[in-house]
Formats: structure tokens, C-alpha cells, sequence
């Protein structure tokens, strides 16, 4: 997996073999998200989430994939499916904030950034509530400046 140049002849051919196969599909799809093919990757993900839907890691790729292809409303069902198995995944909850400020839900956004924050993960989500506290409907003057402070 950590050479997807040659990992994916084998796992395009164990999918001949095994189509149906969570795993398989999963990590087929993981390499073609790291090629940029995003559409190929979300045909296997969704597959692998048909066979086995508490694969966590094939609803979190899904909605990767999704965002990648700015799909953001098919993506947040994807993060929050991920986040319903492992409650946990800062990077869910980064990305997770990221489609809903696109979609224009800014508390919500800010609340996942914040939850992402406290687990641990990088200054990016502080980052990311910087740039969403504007359009938060009760941040004001001051408020912004805190948190950009």
C-alpha cells in the first residue's frame, strides 16, 4: 500500500477474484484516491461500505473522495457514518467542518473544529475556526478578535 503504483495490479486482480470483498475493495479504493482518481475510488469504497458497513476507514475514504470531487453534502453523511463507528477521528471531524463550512453551517462547523482540537489533532483546526468565526450569526467584534488572537 505504500507504493500504489504497484499495489493496484494486485488488488485490481484480487477485486477480479473477490469483488464483493470489503477489504479488497477498501484498499483498491485507497490507492486510487492517492492517484486522483475519485470516481474509480468512490465506485470501490461504496462497495466495500455495501459488503461491510462498519468498516470505518471505507466511509471516512468515501467521504475523502467526495470532498475531493466538492460533493460536500455526501461527504458529511460519509464523516458522520465514520464518526457513529469511531467517535474519535479527529480527521473526520476536521473534514467533516470543513464540508459543512462549505455548506454554509458555521456553528456546526466550528463546534467539529473545536472537537477535533480537544482530540488532539494539529493547530488546523484552530486555523479553520479563524477563518469560519466571521460568519458564525453570534461571533462579534470581539469574539473574532479572541479567536484569531
Amino acid at each position: 500500500m505504500s507504493k500504489p503504483g504497484e499495489a493496484e495490479p494486485v488488488l485490481q486482480r484480487a477485486y477480479e477474484l473477490l469483488p464483493d470483498d470489503a477489504t479488497i475493495n477498501c484498499d483498491l479504493a485507497a490507492v486510487l484516491l492517492t492517484k486522483g482518481r475519485c470516481a474509480e475510488a468512490i465506485k470501490h469504497y461504496k462497495r466495500a461500505v455495501a459488503s461491510d458497513a462498519s468498516i470505518g476507514r471505507a466511509w471516512y475514504g468515501l467521504g475523502c473522495a467526495q470532498t475531493e470531487l466538492k460533493r460536500y453534502a455526501g461527504a458529511i453523511f460519509c464523516f458522520r457514518r465514520t464518526l457513529q463507528i469511531d467517535a474519535d477521528h479527529a480527521d473526520s471531524l476536521q473534514i467533516l467542518s470543513r464540508s459543512l463550512y462549505e455548506l454554509g453551517e458555521i456553528v456546526s462547523a466550528i463546534d467539529h473544529s473545536r472537537r477535533a482540537t480537544s482530540l488532539g489533532l494539529t493547530t488546523l483546526p484552530l486555523e479553520a475556526i479563524a477563518t469560519m468565526i466571521p460568519g458564525a450569526p453570534s461571533a462579534n467584534n470581539q469574539t473574532i478578535l479572541q479567536v484569531r488572537q
